[in-house]
């Protein structure tokens, strides 16, 4: 479609903020209870929400995605062309966009835009490089192995830790007799 100066189009928004959620630890209260295995209880400070050396929150910093769609007014118009590839730009006071790939007709196909983004970006960040691969000097094949060999060992140590779990726990009601 041909967008002129003055007329109002939807385009995709898409980026990353900062939010503060509720410490799922803690719940905000700033300090857990500890239930040692003998049944006192000891409340102390929750480190989960306590950036390094500083006092607990009560709250985590996580990294969210926005998508939304937004309604805007065109005041430019931008047509290049290289060879056969003719590229058109839209600007508004908000930033610049460029036709069929920032610029809808409705505030729908705006939305669903930004969900395709969502999505892409989501995916992208899951097999990013530095998240697959423990150490990036090693090949896929060895961080592979690496991962492989790690989880059967935590594997083997929850296991033991286990089963001396049980034998405490019988132990323990062998001493209230």
């Amino acid at each position: 479609m041909n967008r002129k100066c003055g007329d109002l189009a939807w385009v995709s928004s898409f980026g990353m903020r900062e939010v503060k959620k509720t410490c799922p630890v803690c719940d905000g209260k700033l300090q857990v209870e500890l239930r040692l295995g003998n049944g006192d209880t000891v409340t102390m400070d929750c480190r989960y929400c306590a950036p390094g050396y500083e006092s607990p929150r009560g709250y985590v910093e996580e990294r969210e995605y926005i998508s939304n769609p937004e309604l805007v007014m065109i005041t430019g118009v931008e047509i290049s062309q290289k060879g056969e590839i003719e590229t058109v730009e839209y600007h508004s006071m908000a930033g610049r966009y460029h036709d069929s790939v920032d610029v809808y007709d409705t505030e729908a196909e705006a939305m669903d835009a930004c969900e395709r983004e969502a999505e892409r970006k989501k995916s992208e960040e899951a097999t990013r490089v530095e998240y697959l691969k423990e150490d990036c000097q090693k090949s896929y094949s060895w961080n592979a192995g690496y991962h492989i060999r790690e989880a059967k060992k935590h594997q083997e140590k929850a296991e033991y830790h286990r089963g001396k779990a049980v034998i405490c726990k019988a132990r323990a009601k062998e001493d209230k007799k």
